[in-house]
């Protein structure tokens, strides 16, 4: 793997990159594991220790991953995004996660089931399977967007907006794309904002028991959450909490059409669920890189980084090195040990990812059911952003 690719000629805008970067990848953990990319400003590590290392937390922080437009309106949606959880440190990351964190326990997600089965179940009836269709339309987009928007409190009938407008601003977070990307990514987080002031507002008035009510209550009684913070928490879960899992659903089902015994091994032992649901993370991970700012000198691979530098945790990467998963180009379903970095580690560790696995188990085993004759169409066609690994389109036939 990888060794006919020259790190010096590597360029993460590439198309083919995008298409598939795992050869790419295997020559920078071999020839060059700490690589500097001019385009991003950044350091991509690429080895799983080193990424591992840096997202454990201490030398590595957030609050300066984020750079401004020089626009003072569209630094607006720079402000909002500072204030998240994402790119915040302690204490503020702290008090910011303990306000939402028990909704997304796993006993408290898990009692979300039935509805989430019956949203699941709604959707698979809409399909018509008689001929080729879009999964990422008729489903792996539109299950995880109705979820969060039932949690969250908003209007489903949104969804489309929403999906719009979060696709906009995951490009915003990938510095390989042009600048008008980023100029209409920051648009989109001003768009998003305006509806949530909006529906803020309107919880206030007549708050309801959805996530928004619980954290206007919350801010209104602790003082914990000022209207920015209130503003950022929304955008923030509607944006990561179905971006991601649409991404994991179908990154995996693409992985089980490209391999039919692996679809027929999980369809035949849906005991293998979860560690398969697992393997899919680590083998096609929704989130392929997660920036990170050094707080201090750091070493890696022999390579000095220093303190202001950005550092670019490579997720996708991690997730593929020998060193630490055996075969790890292969899915195994079966695999035990499975360490894998798909939700980030320490003190930023996914706070969804309960949600994520149960989303994730209730649309496997809806498209097994229905669909576990399927038929990969045509060739997969990647979205274009190298922080976030989601298919445009995934057409199938049955």
């Amino acid at each position: 793997m990888g060794e006919n690719y020259d790190p010096e000629e590597f360029d993460p805008s590439n198309y083919e990159f995008i298409q598939d970067p795992y050869e790419w990848y295997s020559a920078l953990r071999k020839k060059d594991p700490v690589h500097f990319v001019e385009s991003t400003g950044s350091f991509w590590i690429t080895r799983y220790n080193d990424v591992s290392a840096a997202l454990s937390g201490g030398r590595f922080g957030n609050h300066s991953v984020l750079s401004g437009s020089g626009e003072p309106v569209l630094d607006e949606a720079r402000q909002i995004w500072s204030r998240t959880m994402l790119y915040s440190d302690p204490p503020d990351h702290t008090r910011l996660r303990s306000l939402v964190n028990k909704a997304f326990i796993p006993r408290v997600v898990e009692n979300l089931r039935p509805n989430i089965l019956a949203i699941s179940s709604n959707l698979m009836e809409t399909i018509d399977s008689s001929d080729r269709f879009d999964l990422m339309e008729a489903y792996a987009a539109p299950f995880p967007a109705l979820v969060i928007a039932e949690l969250l409190g908003v209007d489903p009938s949104f969804r489309e907006r929403f999906k719009d407008w979060s696709n906009d601003i995951i490009k915003g977070m990938d510095g390989t794309l042009p600048s008008d990307d980023l100029r209409k990514s920051q648009n989109a987080s001003l768009a998003l904002a305006s509806y949530f002031t909006e529906l803020i507002e309107e919880k206030k008035r007549r708050p309801g028991m959805d996530l928004v009510s619980q954290l206007i209550d919350a801010r209104e009684k602790d003082s914990m959450l000022d209207p920015v913070e209130l503003l950022g928490m929304c955008l923030l879960l509607l944006v990561a909490g179905h971006e991601t899992t649409t991404n994991l659903i179908g990154n995996g089902f693409y992985s089980l059409l490209r391999d039919r015994s692996k679809m027929i091994e999980l369809d035949q032992d849906r005991s293998l669920m979860h560690s398969a649901i697992e393997e899919m993370l680590r083998f096609e991970s929704p989130v392929q890189r997660i920036s990170r700012t050094a707080f201090e000198e750091v070493n890696f691979a022999g390579i000095e980084i220093h303190r202001g530098s950005v550092i670019s945790a490579v997720v996708g990467s991690a997730n593929r090195d020998p060193e630490k998963f055996p075969a790890p180009q292969s899915l195994n379903l079966r695999r035990k040990e499975n360490e894998h970095l798909a939700f980030g580690k320490g003190i930023h560790f996914c706070l969804g990812s309960p949600l994520a696995r149960l989303e994730a188990s209730i649309a496997f085993n809806a498209l097994l059911d229905g669909f576990h004759g399927a038929r990969l169409e045509g060739k997969a066609e990647w979205n274009r952003n190298t922080v976030m690994r989601g298919l445009k389109k995934l057409e199938i036939s049955l």
